[in-house]
């Protein structure tokens, strides 16, 4: 019987083979890439996009506009090299909306979408944010701060993130107003991480242009011993001023009703003055009338006296 010895050499050959087969895809495989003839398109202008990919696979090509709807779909194919380009994807109009679009491709054999081009569609105008807080004052303490972030166009998208010294970012539930140009949000100070604290905002307009903006605020939560003692003598003299005030106020109701006493009095006096004045008066009366009728006596004596 003829034994048949195996060979570790042929053994490692073939599976050094069956390796390399496997990574052949991988190794000749380029990864999926997009981009654009022209940086923008106007009325009447086709798109057309050229890129890389698995040799020979099926690409699939899909175009967006600024609001997030998909326009179109295209096929085609790339080379024996993986190149590919593929024209009149898309003719654009009048109509077709103003701003910044997107275009993907999809690699049919590795599974792989490229990572997306942009280009704009007609005269794109920049993004400007405003950042406005309310209450709007210097420092704050422990409350809730109102955020509205105002642009010049409608916004499809608005981040608003704040950090407080030493603290991390705390997401901010942005809101669109019913002005969609207008997206409002609330915060609430946290104690603590009291210094200067930042508002980060990053929106997107309905056209697809994005912009950032920053503001800055400072928190004060903690009160120094300082403050705190200034806070206690204020809260003292309040109760002395509030004391004081009572007491002119217990004065002033015994002062007016000593007034009254007064004229009261007053008008008592006034009266016995006038009744001491009548008395006086009748009495002058009488005390003349007596001296009258004694004169009269006398000179009937006298006259009596004579005729004897």
């Amino acid at each position: 019987m003829t034994q048949i010895q195996k060979s570790p050499t042929i053994f490692f050959t073939l599976i050094a083979i069956l390796a390399a087969s496997l990574l052949v895809p991988a190794v000749f495989a380029n990864p999926i890439t997009i981009s654009t003839q022209k940086p923008s398109y106007g009325p009447g202008e086709q798109l057309a996009v050229m890129g890389t990919a698995s040799a020979n696979a099926q690409i699939s090509i899909q175009v967006w506009d600024p609001s997030g709807a998909r326009k179109v779909v295209a096929q085609t194919q790339a080379d024996a090299q993986g190149a590919y380009n593929a024209t009149g994807i898309y003719t654009f109009s009048n109509a077709s909306m103003i701003g910044i679009w997107k275009v993907i491709a999809y690699d049919g054999l590795n599974r792989e979408f490229s990572s997306p081009a942009t280009f704009t569609v007609g005269a794109v105008s920049s993004l400007t944010l405003t950042i406005t807080r309310s209450p709007q004052k210097d420092v704050y303490g422990v409350e809730t701060i109102n955020i509205t972030v105002t642009a010049n166009k409608v916004l499809s998208t608005c981040m608003i993130n704040v950090t407080q010294k030493s603290g991390a970012a705390v997401a901010v539930t942005a809101t669109a107003t019913a002005n969609p140009s207008v997206w409002t949000g609330a915060y609430s100070i946290v104690s603590g991480f009291d210094g200067a604290a930042t508002i980060a905002v990053s929106a997107t307009g309905s056209d697809g242009t994005t912009a950032t903006a920053n503001d800055t605020f400072f928190v004060q939560t903690a009160v120094s011993p300082d403050v705190q003692t200034l806070k206690t003598q204020v809260a003292t003299l309040q109760g002395q001023v509030s004391a004081l005030n009572s007491t002119v106020t217990s004065q002033t109701a015994s002062i007016t009703t000593l007034n009254g006493q007064v004229t009261d009095l007053t008008s008592k006096i006034n009266d016995l003055t006038s009744r001491v004045n009548s008395i006086n008066t009748n009495a002058m009366l009488v005390y003349g009338a007596l001296i009258i009728g004694v004169i009269a006596i006398v000179l009937a004596a006298v006259s009596l006296a004579r005729k004897k």
